[in-house]
């Protein structure tokens, strides 16, 4: 295909996003790393990763994610404005650790000066439509049932078919806490209805004892390169803690993920009118995975 052939399969591939065959995503993203690998792109002497990594990362945040939206662009050097717009993101984004940072220099941040091009921080854009805030009444219950789990799990307390508050979540939300403690085990080892991820259960356990569980966290660019794990982004998505902008688009995302996923086998429905639910049992899940010493990251 030559230059002027490529052009025309980008114009008409980007116009048609919202209605993309999975072939038809799978050869836009061909033509977009192959317009943006051979550029020079200074913005990467200060982000830690590879010119690889950036452009996988910016197709899904901004090209597969942003889908939705088709429109149009009239050539590729559009693509060089965005992926370089992206990049600059980054660089203003608090929660991206630069490169002078971690290598002993001033590790001065640059303030954004449009909201609209930072990224959401850890979690944010999936907070929004599973957050439940401090001031919702719901904060206190999410608490009392985190103390109460966290002391089953450490063996502090005993019994959970005789405890009260988890007798009380069943009569009110129909959530019955060993079933979803059990069910959350089986999720993070890959057995049972989740053998089919037995062999992503390390790095599934690993994003969320070091980075997403955890009240600071490992930050995902760091703990790739702290256990070289490939295609990190792709995996966040998977596991559904990195999410579009939008409380729609970030349901309808998170509720194909992983946890989504896990979500709808315990009979919780993906939307705002279960956010407490939701909230309760991934809230759970997270503790197993921190807690639970018969949860191991299998080798």
């Amino acid at each position: 295909m030559n230059d002027q052939e490529a052009e025309a399969t980008l114009r008409d591939l980007w116009s048609r996003r919202p209605n993309l065959t999975k072939a038809e995503w799978t050869r836009l993203y061909q033509l977009i790393h192959g317009f943006l690998q051979y550029r020079h792109w200074p913005e990467l002497q200060s982000l830690r990763g590879t010119r690889e990594e950036f452009i996988h990362d910016f197709f899904m945040d901004r090209v597969f994610l942003g889908g939705a939206q088709g429109g149009e662009i009239h050539h590729s050097g559009a693509l060089v404005v965005f992926f370089r717009r992206y990049l600059i993101s980054l660089l203003r984004a608090p929660h991206v650790r630069r490169r002078q940072d971690e290598d002993g220099g001033d590790g001065a941040e640059i303030p954004p000066s449009d909201p609209v091009d930072a990224l959401p921080a850890r979690g944010e854009a999936l907070e929004k439509p599973l957050h439940v805030s401090s001031r919702d009444p719901a904060r206190d219950l999410l608490d009392l049932v985190a103390e109460e789990v966290r002391g089953i799990l450490t063996g502090k307390r005993q019994n959970p078919q005789e405890n009260e508050t988890f007798t009380a979540l069943r009569e009110h939300y129909g959530l019955w806490v060993p079933e979803i403690l059990a069910s959350a085990r089986g999720f993070l080892t890959g057995q049972g209805l989740w053998e089919r991820l037995r062999s992503e259960s390390g790095w599934i356990l690993l994003y969320l004892r070091e980075h997403f569980c955890p009240k600071n966290g490992t930050a995902l660019d760091a703990l790739r390169r702290r256990h070289q794990i490939a295609s990190h982004h792709y995996k966040a998505l998977n596991l559904g803690i990195t999410v579009p902008k939008g409380d729609q688009a970030a349901l309808a995302v998170f509720r194909r993920s992983f946890r989504g996923q896990w979500l709808d086998s315990l009979g919780i429905p993906v939307d705002q009118d279960h956010r407490v639910e939701m909230a309760l049992a991934l809230q759970m899940l997270c503790l197993v995975a921190l807690y639970d010493q018969a949860v191991q990251v299998p080798a």
